[in-house]
């Protein structure tokens, strides 16, 4: 009876060890099945687009799909996509079925700035400065007038 429980104690054990490194192992050898994009707020502020994002994340390699999931590297890809401004968040991650997530998350401008001097640009509730693309302009309080908007807000 005593090894009887020893053996029952020592398989929730084995299967908590086993199991992480089989799907590790299995899911790393799986091929990119697809690319999926999760924009958050993209019904309220058209800042990005998928295609944007997905031309950001394939950068100079044309090819993704297809390719075992762990020769992708997430990190360049993530990387790439935080060029953008517009974007708070932008996080990169692959899921147990092989497929490759992006998920962004937009800024909430709060006001839109029209200097003076030419410019049309969005300020958000952290204080980022965003440039106005011609993708969506939302409904918002314009303020004008003797405004200097440096190149340092804008890269910075």
């Amino acid at each position: 009876m005593r090894k009887f429980l020893k053996i029952l104690a020592l398989l929730p054990v084995l299967y908590l060890i086993v199991l992480p490194v089989y799907l590790a192992s299995s899911t790393n050898t799986k091929p990119c099945g697809g690319i999926i994009i999760d924009i958050k707020d993209s019904s309220d502020y058209h800042f990005v687009t998928r295609k944007q994002l997905l031309n950001l994340a394939y950068g100079n390699s044309a090819r993704i799909l297809g390719q075992p999931v762990k020769k992708i590297d997430l990190l360049e890809i993530e990387n790439r996509i935080n060029v953008l401004r517009e974007l708070k968040v932008a996080e990169v991650y692959r899921t147990i079925d092989g497929n490759v997530h992006i998920y962004a998350d937009q800024r909430e401008p709060v006001m839109r700035v029209m200097p003076d001097n030419g410019g049309d640009y969005f300020i958000d509730e952290d204080g980022v400065v965003v440039r106005r693309r011609n993708l969506y302009t939302p409904r918002l309080h314009i303020v004008g007038g003797n405004i200097n908007i440096s190149s340092a807000m804008l890269s910075g």
